[in-house]
């Protein structure tokens, strides 16, 4: 979602980092145009630009900041939220007696 705002505010700039060379990691592609050498590609939105969704948490979120650098926003102005998960191993303890 963060990509598809990016790419609505300024086209250019993601499609100049989809072309950029370092946008490859050792073993996986971050953002290309091409769809090839990606796990799981996720198209942006109006665009013709592929990510990989197949990230850690961890990646995903240096990836924002990386993004968001280029576009000269501050990290302060956007919050990114994980949906929770309901799985019972998740639980608390005291959950999972009221059940």
């Amino acid at each position: 979602k963060i990509c598809e705002l990016l790419y609505d505010e300024d086209p250019l700039i993601i499609l100049g980092i989809a072309d950029e060379g370092r946008q490859r990691g050792q073993n996986y592609v971050k953002m290309s145009v091409n769809k090839k050498g990606f796990q799981r590609p996720l198209k942006i939105k109006g665009s013709n630009v592929w990510i990989e969704t197949c990230r850690s948490a961890i990646d995903i979120r240096r990836y924002i900041v990386t993004l968001l650098e280029r576009y000269g926003i501050s990290t302060d102005a956007v919050k990114v939220f994980f949906r929770k998960d309901f799985s019972p191993l998740h639980e608390a303890p005291d959950e999972e007696q009221d059940s």
